[in-house]
Formats: C-alpha cells, sequence, structure tokens
C-alpha cells in the first residue's frame, strides 16, 4: 500500500515537473522580437539598445536598421578593423588594420607591411619596408634590393648596372676612364691616372709620369719624367738626379760631373 503511494506520488510530481517546463518553453517561444527568454525570472526581458533578436542580454544575432551585427553586438557601423556583409560585419585577418574582405587589406597594422593587398612581416625584392606609408614601397628601377627610396639607398644593384664609389648605381656602361671595374663596383682611377685597371695605373694625364702603376707630377730621386711616353725612367746608374739619361744634375758619392 505505502509503495503504491509512493509511485503516485511520483508520477504527480514528474506531470507537474513537465506541466512547468512547457509552460517556460511556452512563454520563452512567444517572446517577442526584441526581448529575450530569462531563465531566473522566467520573463522576457528586454535586449539590449538596437537589438532586433537576442538569446541572452548581451548575445545579439540581428540587428534592427541602420545598425550592423558584430561579435554579437550592434554598431552604427563596423569597426575600423572589420568589413561589411548585409547587415553583419566580419574581422579582417589579424595582421591588417583595414580591409575590404578577408583577401583585400587597405591598411596594416604596426610592424606589417602591406604589399598586393596582403600584410606581411617582410617584403620582397625589389620593395622597401617603408614605416611612413607602412607599405612595400618600390625601390629606384636601378635597385635590386634598397633600404629607401633615395638614391644611395641601394644594397644590391640590378643587372646591367654597378654600384659608383659606393654612393649609388648607374649604368654599367658609364664606368669609363678614369674609371675601372670591380666585383660590380665602378671604382675611381688613382691621381692623376687616365686609364688604369684595379687601381694599376697604365696612362697618366698630361704633366704627370708613371711610377709603379702610380702617377706622379715629379718623379722620384734617381728618375727623370721622361715627355714622350709619360714615364718615370731610371737615371744613369751613377747619377743621383738627372733631367734625362745624358744630363746629370747630381752624382751618386764617389762620382763628379
Amino acid at each position: 500500500m505505502i509503495a503504491r503511494i509512493s509511485w503516485i506520488s511520483l508520477s504527480i510530481c514528474v506531470v507537474w515537473i513537465q506541466m512547468v517546463l512547457s509552460e517556460i518553453l511556452d512563454v520563452s517561444l512567444k517572446c517577442p522580437n526584441g526581448t529575450f527568454f530569462d531563465e531566473t525570472s522566467s520573463k522576457c526581458k528586454d535586449c539590449n539598445l538596437a537589438c532586433l533578436n537576442c538569446s541572452k542580454e548581451n548575445s545579439c544575432s540581428n540587428c534592427t536598421r541602420p545598425f550592423v551585427l558584430f561579435q554579437e553586438k550592434c554598431h552604427f557601423k563596423c569597426p575600423i578593423t572589420a568589413y561589411q556583409v548585409g547587415k553583419d560585419c566580419f574581422p579582417c585577418p589579424e595582421s591588417c588594420l583595414k580591409c575590404s574582405n578577408t583577401t583585400y587589406c587597405s591598411f596594416c597594422k604596426e610592424s606589417y607591411y602591406l604589399h598586393n593587398n596582403t600584410c606581411s612581416k617582410s617584403c620582397p625584392e625589389g620593395t622597401f619596408a617603408n614605416d611612413f606609408t607602412r607599405d612595400c614601397s618600390p625601390c629606384r628601377p636601378e635597385f635590386k634590393t634598397c633600404k629607401g627610396p633615395r638614391t644611395h639607398d641601394y644594397i644590391e644593384c640590378k643587372e646591367g648596372y654597378l654600384e659608383f664609389f659606393d654612393s649609388f648605381c648607374q649604368k654599367a656602361n658609364m664606368c669609363t676612364n678614369p674609371n675601372f671595374v670591380e666585383v660590380n663596383k665602378c671604382r675611381a682611377c688613382p691621381r692623376f691616372c687616365r686609364i688604369c685597371s684595379i687601381q694599376a695605373c697604365t696612362t697618366c694625364i698630361g704633366g704627370t709620369f708613371l711610377y709603379k702603376d702610380q702617377c706622379y707630377q715629379k718623379c722620384p730621386v734617381g728618375y727623370f719624367g721622361s715627355r714622350p711616353n709619360r714615364v718615370c725612367e731610371s737615371c744613369h746608374e751613377n747619377c743621383e738626379d738627372c733631367e734625362s739619361t745624358v744630363r746629370c744634375r747630381k752624382c751618386r758619392i764617389g762620382f763628379n760631373l
């Protein structure tokens, strides 16, 4: 008898719970737009301002016009780091500060640079990381790689160009006398030199003379300037200083003029 009463009581409790849950469900399904069912109070409560549909106070799924939805909240417009599709906002890629969609960025975050509508930490060959515009700006046409827009900002010259005097890049055919080519660089010949190769002078300018691959305005002691071929030639072996091989100005010790 007691067991039968307990079974009947349990059945009544189950029915009562089902009725309560049915009422709660019925109420929650009937909450109008702009409200949500609050389980604590078992009542419909207002969504946040501008929210048309929400599942709880801070979780919106649809906004009233002209507002747009972003991360379960309604905004008057999409944040700068998001783009709009219809009434919804979607986040830009992590490195992108402003974008039109997931594949088209127009401005990058700090430490990133824009190239071909995407943001990256480094720039490709032929461009340099421009901290002012936050993009990969093109190098000058004569640069293969560079660190800036100025003529001396090159790192390596493009093929067909040479580095001139450690200062700028210029076409290789511009490296003419009195200059010479040394490992992709155009170097200036030594002083007074008209023609040279790898800092060894072979021909001097007028008024100077060649001595040991260099040009001098005056030949060293024991030599004289030979004008026909513009080289320093040795004096006679007994002559210390001379004007030519046959005209000695000063003899060596032990010899007289």
